[in-house]
């Protein structure tokens, strides 16, 4: 086994680690969305 990091793997990583951090961003804002939407439909 190789341990030494070549640049393919770390420019994997780098977008493997965006892509993770684009997707919670994403969970995030649906999740405040749809806790602004039961909040709306309790005021009803």
């Amino acid at each position: 086994m190789n341990h030494e990091k070549t640049p393919e793997l770390e420019k994997s990583i780098e977008k493997s680690g965006r892509s993770v951090v684009i997707v919670i961003c994403h969970c995030a804002v649906l999740i405040s969305e749809s806790n602004q939407l039961s909040r709306v439909w309790q005021g009803i």
